[in-house]
C-alpha cells in the first residue's frame, strides 16, 4: 500500500489532471509526499526487520548459550577482523559460510572463538551464537545424522531425528529458516559429509567454519578462507 502511494505521489510531480476525491492532494503537492511517503516506507521496512529479529523464543527453545570468552593471552590479528566483518555481512536472508583453514595447532578454534566473543557479532545476532565441535570421529551416515540432531536439539530443541544426514540437514535447515540471525561454528570439520548436511536451508544462519583440510572449502561451496 504504501508502495503503491509513493508511486502514485511521484507520477503526479509530472501530471497537471486533476485526479478523483482525496487523491488529488497527491497531484496538487506531491513533492511533500514523496518524501512523507519514502521516510514512512524505510521506517515500516526498519520496524519489521526488527521485529525479525526480535522474534520471541518458542516456549520450548533451550536457553541462549552463554557468550564465550578468550584467555587474556590471546593477540587480536587480522583475521580475526576479516572474519568478524564476513559474518556480519551476512544480512538478513543471505546465507554466508566463511571457513578457516590451516594445519593442526594453527589456531583456528582460537579464532573462530575470538569471532565469536566480538561484542559486534554478539549485537549482530542477539547472541543466537552456537559453537559445536565436529572432530574426526564423526564418520558414517548414522553417526553424522546423530550429529545434526544433537545440533538440532542444542539450537531449536527439538528432538525429531533421522538415521539419513541429508534429510536430518533438510530438516535443521527449515527449523532455523523460521528463527531470528543465528551464527553456527561448526568447529574441526574433517570431511565434505560431515559439513554438507548443515548448509542446507537456513537462510538467516550464517555457518562460521573451522577445517584443516582447505579443499573441503570448495568441494562444499563454502565461499571465503583464511
Amino acid at each position: 500500500m504504501l508502495a503503491a502511494l509513493l508511486g502514485l505521489a511521484a507520477n503526479a510531480a509530472t501530471s497537471d489532471a486533476r485526479w478523483p476525491g482525496p487523491l488529488d492532494y497527491l497531484r496538487s503537492d506531491p513533492w511533500p509526499w514523496v518524501a512523507a511517503l519514502a521516510v514512512l516506507s524505510v521506517a515500516t521496512i526498519i520496524a519489521t526487520v526488527r521485529m525479525q529479529d526480535n522474534h520471541p523464543a518458542d516456549a520450548n527453545d533451550p536457553p541462549l548459550p552463554p557468550p564465550v570468552t578468550v584467555p587474556p593471552w590471546f593477540v587480536e590479528r587480522a583475521q580475526t577482523r576479516e572474519a568478524v566483518a564476513e559474518v556480519c555481512r551476512g544480512g538478513h536472508a543471505v546465507a554466508i559460510t566463511t571457513s578457516l583453514s590451516g594445519a593442526g595447532g594453527f589456531g583456528k578454534s582460537m579464532l573462530a572463538t575470538a569471532v565469536c566473543a566480538q561484542p559486534r557479532v554478539r549485537r549482530h545476532f542477539r547472541s543466537r551464537v552456537y559453537v559445536v565441535t565436529i572432530g574426526r570421529d564423526v564418520r558414517g551416515r548414522p553417526a553424522i545424522a546423530a550429529k545434526v540432531a544433537e545440533v538440532t536439539r542444542f539450537i531449536t530443541g527439538d528432538t525429531l531425528e533421522f538415521t539419513d544426514p541429508q534429510l536430518a540437514g533438510k530438516h535443521l535447515g527449515r527449523l532455523l529458516d523460521d528463527r531470528p540471525r543465528t551464527l553456527l561454528v561448526l568447529d574441526d570439520v574433517w570431511e565434505e559429509e560431515q559439513l554438507r548436511p548443515f548448509l542446507q536451508g537456513g537462510n538467516r544462519c550464517v555457518r562460521l567454519v573451522t577445517t584443516r583440510n582447505p579443499h573441503l572449502l570448495t568441494s562444499s561451496g563454502c565461499c571465503r578462507g583464511w
